[in-house]
């Protein structure tokens, strides 16, 4: 038997299906009335939501919700107020922030390699999730992660 691509395009070729519909509909993805209430765009933030919800925007359903988020962000906003990235490296967080590895060998290197990898990348992805994604929006984070996964092996 002669060796052929098809092992391996008919395989590539059934994934590529779901991921394609998702990235066409990922550019009719609307943002999170959360996201465009902390942005301080009310009024998109209320179609948004009465899109999501198949309401009118000024219907009471809508607007109780939409009172309701911005009580949310406001109180996540005082809770916040004064609280800084120092705060890392105050002695009863430094410990929760740190981790300790204990008995390395030869043997399972790979596997720690592996769980530092794994620990870095729930780290960056914290991070972001923290930092960036109310900077950048939901939607344009998943159209560059997409990007970017497709870009790069």
């Amino acid at each position: 038997m002669n060796p052929s691509t098809t092992q391996w395009r008919i395989p590539i070729g059934f994934q590529l299906v779901p991921s394609g519909i998702m990235f066409i509909g990922l550019w009719f993805l609307k943002e999170s009335p959360r996201w465009l209430m902390k942005q301080g765009q009310y009024s998109e933030a209320a179609i948004s939501l009465a899109y999501t919800r198949r309401a009118d925007p000024d219907s009471e359903e809508v607007q109780l919700e939409l009172s309701e988020i911005r009580a949310s962000i406001e109180e996540e906003l005082l809770s916040t107020e004064g609280v800084t990235w120092r705060e890392i490296l105050l002695p009863s967080n430094r410990l929760r922030f740190l981790f300790q590895t204990i008995g390395v060998a030869s043997t399972n290197t790979s596997l720690f390699t592996t769980g530092i990898y794994g620990v870095v990348k729930v780290v960056a992805m914290g991070l972001f999730l923290i930092v960036g994604i109310d900077r950048v929006s939901r939607k344009w984070s998943l159209v560059g992660g997409g990007i970017w996964m497709a870009l790069v092996k």
